[in-house]
């Protein structure tokens, strides 16, 4: 088993570029990147405001009841 280290930010990025250029090739690992984007805003802000304290199980109940009927 190989022991822990401290890799930074840049050797992470070149060895996850290395796996997927090994495991999709060229154009498919950029393609693979291209799919994702930086966030922008505060996450932790946008959910409070839109959800306060409810619980994942109030948020889906007000999901179930906001569809119409099929």
């Amino acid at each position: 088993m190989r022991s822990a280290r401290f890799r930074t930010p840049h050797e992470l990025a070149r060895l996850g570029f290395d796996a997927l250029v090994e495991k999709l090739g060229p154009a498919d690992a950029l393609r693979f990147l291209l799919q994702y984007e930086a966030g922008k805003g505060d996450y932790t802000k946008t959910r409070r405001r839109l959800f306060g304290r409810k619980t994942v199980d109030a948020i889906v109940k007000d999901i179930g009841g906001r569809r119409r009927p099929r």
